[in-house]
């Protein structure tokens, strides 16, 4: 029972409570916790910086190489077609095609005389039975791309007039 009139008894200076051992330990592991997050994050600032100048010095070289190389070579049809002809130039086949695969995509429009598929080259020369056959082919692969195994190839016609078979090896000839 305290007297009327009378003070209450001082705290702290501050005024609060006395401190709480418990909060003090609080204070402190969270003090630590945010300076593990510091050192953290002035770590990844620096990664980030080092990465960034790697990242343009490495694009810069990359560009300054890719000008100095030639053009790769065309994939894409001729821009300065052959004319009409019963043999046809197939471009951009996937690696190891086979003849079966070739025929499968060429036999429904009519016989397939000869196939001659590029070793070292994704291309290949596969000679219809006749022009007509050859230039159904074309038209219909102008208006919807030919594919195999998911790959766009390209169907033009050659500039061979037939494929000559030598010594067992059929070789493209141009004739004229």
């Amino acid at each position: 029972a305290m007297e009327p009139g009378s003070k209450r008894p001082e705290m702290a200076s501050s005024g609060a409570y006395p401190p709480n051992p418990y909060d003090m330990q609080q204070q402190q592991h969270y003090g630590q916790m945010y300076a593990v997050m510091d050192a953290y994050a002035s770590q990844h600032a620096q990664y980030m910086q080092a990465y960034q100048a790697h990242a343009a010095s490495a694009a810069a070289a990359y560009h300054q190489q890719q000008q100095q190389q030639p053009p790769p070579k065309r994939l894409k049809p001729s821009t300065n077609p052959a004319p009409p002809s019963k043999c046809l130039h197939i471009g951009a086949l996937p690696p190891y095609c086979s003849e079966q695969e070739l025929s499968m995509l060429f036999s429904p429009f009519g016989r397939v005389e000869k196939m001659l598929i590029m070793k070292t080259k994704p291309q290949a020369f596969v000679q219809m039975e006749s022009e007509v056959v050859a230039t159904t082919i074309v038209n219909h692969y102008a208006s919807t791309p030919a594919q195999l195994r998911g790959r766009i190839i390209y169907v033009q016609y050659s500039m061979h007039k037939e494929l000559k078979e030598e010594s067992g090896n059929p070789r493209p000839s141009r004739s004229n």
